[in-house]
């Protein structure tokens, strides 16, 4: 699965719909968009963690990226995002499939939280030979997909790990991201209607397929990282300070950073305790990155 969680790309985005200068991903209708902290330095519509749909840290490293699944003011109006994959599927093997998704909380930027609703069916599918393209060949929902989440998926908080195994029946080469169901197939949660129209939109992260479920464990969301290390974050909320503790000593890397991705506080060491005090800052919400000799952990922190 080449570029999974999207820290390849080009050059840095400057706005919104700019999937394209990533390396490899390509648009198959309309313009996902691309996000990374280094737009954070520009005008941060394309930035981490808030940007213009919302306030989201990646799983690992520095990006993600973002589609619509639904929107009010068309017909089976959709956002796909596709990649050629390394190798071509073999006819009969077993893949494990994974990627992660949240909803956009849309109360930052150019997309209102008034315009937000929440679908169902985001999913993935696999092609052969595809001519699909942005411009003169897009492909429609035909409500087919080889993992489809059938649920409306409404958490703007945390990551959720949508995953399954496919059988693969012909040689695939192509693998696409998005909402494969029709209108007519798609149940719309409208959250707060104002008459305009509604954009059912959601970030995508570390995508995996693989014959091998291991091949997929550095793309493990950061829940899991911590039950696997047995960390312990507490207390949280919180109000003037907090500790994080390992279950082992190695070096750890950890920061705090706000909700606009500048760097509050940190500490490194081999420790197994870290107790930040972070009275002098205002309450809200806050990310606490904790980085050793092979993952990530990304936690959202609130400061009452």
């Amino acid at each position: 699965m080449p570029n999974p969680s999207f820290e390849e790309y080009e050059e840095c985005p400057n706005s919104l719909a700019e999937l394209a200068i990533q390396t490899e991903w390509v648009s198959w209708q309309e313009s996902p968009d691309y996000y990374n902290v280094c737009n954070n330095n520009g005008n941060g519509l394309a930035g981490i963690p808030v940007n213009a749909i919302g306030n989201q840290m990646p799983i690992t490293g520095d990006a993600y990226s973002g589609l619509a699944t639904y929107a009010s003011n068309g017909t089976n109006i959709r956002e796909y995002m596709a990649i050629e994959l390394s190798a071509p599927l073999d006819i009969g093997q077993s893949y494990y499939i994974q990627f992660y998704t949240n909803q956009a909380e849309g109360e930052t930027g150019t997309i209102p939280m008034e315009y937000r609703c929440a679908t169902n069916h985001i999913g993935i599918r696999f092609f052969k030979d595809p001519l699909y393209n942005n411009s003169d060949n897009i492909f429609q929902p035909d409500n087919i997909a080889h993992l489809d989440y059938e649920e409306v998926l409404d958490d703007a908080d945390n990551w959720v790990l949508i995953s399954g195994w496919f059988t693969a029946d012909d040689n695939y080469d192509w693998v696409a991201i998005g909402n494969f169901f029709d209108d007519a197939q798609t149940e719309v949660v409208i959250q707060n209607e104002t008459g305009k129209y509604n954009l059912g939109y959601y970030y995508i992260e570390n995508i995996c397929i693989s014959s091998n479920t291991s091949e997929c464990s550095y793309l493990l969301n950061n829940q899991e990282c911590q039950t696997k290390r047995t960390n312990k974050l507490f207390p949280n909320p919180f109000d003037d300070q907090f500790t994080i503790e390992f279950s082992i000593h190695e070096y750890h890397s950890i920061i705090v950073l706000n909700s606009l991705g500048e760097l509050v506080a940190e500490q490194s060491g081999t420790d197994i305790n870290y107790t930040f005090d972070l009275s002098e800052l205002a309450s809200g919400i806050y990310y606490l990155s904790c980085k050793d000799d092979s993952s990530i952990q990304i936690s959202k922190l609130i400061k009452q």
